[in-house]
Formats: C-alpha cells, structure tokens, sequence
C-alpha cells in the first residue's frame, strides 16, 4: 500500500496535528513533504500505516538507550537522572 500523507499548516504543538512517527514509512512520508516544500503534513486518513518493528523487545530497548544518550549529550537532562531512569526500565 502507498502511503499518502497529507499538507497541512505548521503546528506548534505535536498534538495539533495526526503523525504516525512510529511508521514504517514515515521517512518516506517526510522525504515526499519536503520535497513538495509543504509547511507541515499529516498522516490522517493514510491507509499504509504499518508500525516499525513491532514485537521487537530488543530494538526497542535499544532506541530507549540511544534516546537517553541524546538528551545526556544535548544537556537536557543530568547524567544521573538518565542513569536513575534506566535502573527503573530494567526492573
């Protein structure tokens, strides 16, 4: 299936508009968005919504780890708040 994302006005608040961040095509569907020089999209209505590795515990776990490696190194949370965090993920 195709996906089919749609224009929209730029969004200041993520909740102000319908994305699928955590599809399969959502690359695509923002490659085609820039592309076209659109403002802004939206994956409402898309009928080609598949979700990115589903089931996959470890791929999981591992974008969980790298998510907390980038706000450690972007300075928005604290190296020891990050450790306290994954302590709680794993028990």
């Amino acid at each position: 299936m195709t996906p089919k994302p749609q224009p929209c006005a730029p969004v200041w608040r993520p909740s102000q508009v319908e994305r699928h961040v955590l599809c399969t095509h959502y690359d695509d569907c923002l490659d085609q968005a820039i592309e076209k020089d659109w403002a802004g999209f939206s994956c409402g209505g898309c009928p080609a919504y598949e979700q990115e590795h589903p089931g996959d515990v470890a791929w999981w776990d591992e974008q969980g780890e790298n998510s907390k490696m980038l706000l450690i190194c972007a300075g928005l949370i604290p190296e020891e708040v990050g450790e306290c965090i994954a302590r709680r993920l794993r028990t």
